[in-house]
């Protein structure tokens, strides 16, 4: 229904005996529209000097293909200035995708692929329903590939040979061998059939009962356990893998930690917990050594090497309580026989 003539009349002519009321009563308020007229003058020319004086440095812009900065407003004295001006914002704030690494392109380029697919499925499916703008988007790409990158370069001063038979080996030979204590314990000298009530008790033995952070004894699913867990593990090591310039926005973060968490990490986790997927790395691992008996005496050597270590740790504690000489400790470590008398 639309206000005729006489309707906006009768509303000003209610509002102004209104206010004149008000400020006969409350006589304060009549300051109320001079401080408003006052407040946005002031406001407006102190936006106008800050146009007018702001200057540009010479870096900002691009050699050969910007326009000088002058006196007058650039931008303003010509369309052909403007469209040119307007032409480098854009190309100023176009996103750009770094390389997350540089040793090999077919890794680039699967790197690139697994993001895209990140960021298709898991930002853009419910992003684009909201806004078209990609800043958000671009902005978690920035930091996956930022991650990515740091990562790698993290992994390359690294020995991986030494921490896979050195500290990879040990974990899981410590792992079989305490579970098939467990089993061993549980079985007896009976054949159980497998079922839910026997594996919780032998998780019961494991380690009595201190099972590892992502499981449990007493849960049927423990996906989100595992979920749980490798968001803490990763909202651990983001700060260490990003710079302080990309983790200011928390929207951004938390973003980025349950697509690395959830979406990527836990169905791998969930690949390698499957025994079929164990049985398959197992067959390869097998015939890769006998395919190569020389990294087969490298991980024996290595073995050794742990054991010697074992050995000797074991030693230190054994000559505080025996006191034996510093002579047959050493003896010890070196030939990993125990000491005579």
């Amino acid at each position: 229904m639309a206000l005729s003539r006489q309707d906006v009349i009768i509303s000003c002519v209610v509002a102004f005996l209104s206010w004149t009321f008000l400020s006969h009563l409350i006589p304060t308020l009549r300051w109320v529209p001079y401080a408003f007229v006052t407040s946005s003058f002031i406001t407006l020319s102190g936006f106008l000097y800050i146009i007018c004086t702001t200057s540009i440095s010479e870096d900002y812009y691009v050699l050969g293909s910007a326009i000088a900065p002058t006196s007058s407003l650039a931008f303003a004295s010509s369309p052909t200035a403007w469209i040119k001006e307007s032409a480098l914002l854009k190309q100023r704030l176009a996103y750009r995708q770094s390389t997350t690494y540089d040793g090999s392109s077919h890794i680039t380029s699967q790197i690139d692929k697994l993001i895209e697919s990140i960021i298709r499925d898991f930002i853009e499916s419910w992003h684009s329903r909201i806004s078209n703008d990609n800043s958000f988007s671009n902005e978690v790409d920035g930091t996956i590939r930022e991650a990515i990158r740091r990562l790698i370069a993290r992994i390359r001063i690294l020995d991986l040979s030494d921490i896979g038979v050195l500290r990879l080996l040990p974990v899981i030979t410590a792992h079989f061998k305490t579970f098939t204590d467990a089993e061993r314990a549980v079985r007896g000298n009976r054949d159980l059939p497998d079922s839910d009530e026997l594996d919780a008790a032998i998780a019961a033995r494991y380690k009595d009962g201190k099972l590892h952070p992502a499981t449990s004894a007493l849960a049927s699913d423990t996906v989100a356990l595992q979920q749980n867990h490798l968001r803490r593990v990763v909202g651990r090591l983001l700060p260490e893998l990003l710079p302080e310039t990309m983790i200011t926005s928390n929207a951004v973060l938390v973003v980025v930690r349950e697509i690395i968490s959830c979406a990527v990490i836990s169905p791998v986790v969930q690949m390698l917990a499957d025994p079929d997927t164990l049985h398959q790395l197992i067959e390869a691992y097998v015939s890769l050594l006998q395919e190569n008996p020389p990294l087969a005496m490298l991980i024996l050597l290595g073995s050794i090497r742990s054991s010697g270590a074992q050995i000797c740790s074991q030693v230190e504690r054994s000559t505080r309580r025996t006191r034996i000489t510093e002579a047959q400790a050493i003896q010890v470590c070196s030939t990993g026989s125990t000491p005579s008398g």
